[in-house]
């Protein structure tokens, strides 16, 4: 309550000195000796910044609510709204010569209520109003259905079959979760909600979207600064979105080098929805599929990228490789190392518009693609080219068989692990959507601990998840012990970090001190 009473200057000078606090208390921890040193943190250091254990790092992410603080579907569905909003204002212009040619002003739809034009007739007003709200009741009765039948598929896949004491295994949750998401989204596509939408205005709902706080540094300090890539895995329904929200708050350089694999909505020749979605991945296990094609590709290019010193390879969501000379490189270094050194706006921007996403308030993910059963083909296109991993077999092939508790995914890839030749895989998300590359990688990072749904899985099947800051803890005792440096994959086990700060410390350091909140 003391802080209610508080003038928003003296909030700024409390704000300030709690910051200066807290960068002088880490800068004295930081000055004392510790011996033996504990080489754990950041994980990306100047020693080794692009490879832990002899292996280069494949840094993986998932976007809603992993990198966002709202989910893109919302954003989507309002768009979607607008757009019939604004077919209904269009028709009248063309009737009603009194009003005049459709201006940007006159046609561009916002969030605040339905008063476009001036019209001197009520027959406008009327339609467009019941235009909306049957609309947004049509998207009210999608999410309901898609609620109700997320939770029967849940308590179905998490149940004990009939007279039988055998549950069923990770896997099959995983395909029977995939399956209902397929049959949403066809649902979602065959409705017609999403058609009519113009390109440009999800581009403007992808630019109004907030990244959470600390998001977009930390992409542009492991591409810029450790020479990573990033890849996007992501079951949205437009890839358009995720640019358009990437770009609003990355350079043109750092986006370059994000791989974006997700869905996209159809468009026709007049920049226009149809409709429909061009599905991509949907599915938990399709995540899967895409993180071994990434894997199988990356090792495959190995050798040629680490003789290659002098050109950096750079790759456009699967499309054919630009090469950037060192002068390139130290060009788009410079530039966004000063751009982290500006106040960020993206992130003080995030600070005002995004809030905590709590356990009620985030929704089980929307999906849906083919199902990939473990007899078929995972064919994964990509922009301006093609992925593939087989779901059986060798050499770069994918098993999805064996995922079953504690949640070990059982798969084979070009090469395997053997001498540190595959890559040391991150991979960050926040649903369940995300677990099974999660399993995967070295490092699988749950964002805020998951959601219900996500935490009752890892339960049922004893996979444990664990606060990232444990991770150091038991490799500081191992180094005590004797042990090497190394970071020792556990089968079923998960960590769970706060927010992209925490990550960003973890990752990378503290890069220029420390600036509490608005960083």
């Amino acid at each position: 309550q003391g802080f209610k009473s508080l003038a928003e200057h003296e909030l700024s000078e409390l704000h300030a000195l709690y910051g200066r606090a807290m960068q002088l208390e880490i800068e004295f921890f930081s000055a004392q000796p510790i011996h033996p040193p504990l080489d754990f943190i950041p994980l990306f250091s100047a020693r080794r910044p692009t490879v832990v254990d002899g292996r280069r790092v494949l840094f993986a992410c998932d976007f809603d609510l992993t990198c966002t603080a709202s989910e893109s579907t919302q954003a989507l569905a309002e768009a979607a709204i607008c757009a019939d909003r604004d077919r209904v204002s269009q028709r009248h212009l063309v009737v009603n010569e009194k009003v005049g040619p459709a201006t940007e002003e006159n046609t561009l739809c916002d969030d605040d209520p339905c008063d476009l034009m001036p019209s001197d007739g009520r027959e406008e007003e009327v339609e467009r109003t019941s235009g909306v709200s049957d609309k947004r009741a049509q998207w009210e009765r999608l999410c309901v259905e898609y609620m109700d039948g997320y939770w029967t598929t849940m308590n179905e896949m998490l149940s004990k079959d009939a007279g039988s004491c055998v549950k069923r295994t990770l896997q099959d949750v995983f395909k029977g979760v995939g399956e209902y998401e397929i049959l949403a989204n066809q649902k979602v596509a065959d409705s017609g909600f999403l058609q009519g939408m113009r390109k440009e205005d999800v581009a403007a709902r992808g630019r109004s979207n907030c990244l959470f706080p600390g998001c977009a540094r930390v992409f542009s300090d492991i591409i810029c600064n450790k020479g990573i890539d990033i890849h996007i895995v992501s079951v949205t329904w437009s890839l358009h979105f995720i640019k358009s929200t990437l770009g609003s708050v990355l350079p043109h350089d750092v986006i370059d080098r994000i791989h974006i694999n997700a869905n996209e909505l159809e468009w026709d020749s007049d920049g226009k929805s149809t409709g429909k979605i061009l599905y991509r991945l949907q599915t938990p296990l399709d995540k899967l599929c895409i993180l071994k094609a990434t894997m199988a590709s990356r090792f495959t290019t190995q050798q040629n990228r680490d003789s290659a010193k002098s050109t950096r390879t750079t790759f456009t969501g699967g499309s054919s490789s630009k090469q950037r000379d060192d002068s390139e490189v130290e060009v788009v270094e410079s530039l966004v190392l000063e751009r982290m050194r500006q106040s960020s706006l993206e992130d003080t921007k995030a600070l005002e518009v995004c809030k905590a996403v709590d356990d009620s308030s985030r929704a089980p993910r929307r999906g849906g693609m083919s199902s990939l059963n473990k007899d078929a083909e995972c064919r994964v296109d990509m922009e301006g080219g093609t992925a593939v991993a087989a779901a059986a077999g060798n050499n770069g092939q994918v098993r999805q068989e064996g995922l079953e508790a504690p949640g070990k995914l059982q798969a084979e890839q070009s090469g395997g692990r053997q001498g540190g030749s595959a890559p040391f895989i991150v991979f960050i998300g926040d649903s369940l959507t995300d677990l099974p590359p999660m399993l995967e990688a070295d490092i699988g990072i749950v964002m805020r601990g998951g959601g219900s749904t996500f935490r009752t899985v890892a339960e049922e099947y004893n996979i444990q998840i664990e606060p990232l800051l444990g991770a150091s803890i038991a490799m500081a005792k191992a180094y005590n012990r004797g042990s090497p440096w190394s970071w020792l994959k556990q089968s079923g086990v998960i960590y769970s970090a706060s927010s992209w700060e925490e990550l960003e410390v973890w990752f990378v350091g503290l890069s220029g001190g420390f600036t509490p909140l608005h960083l």
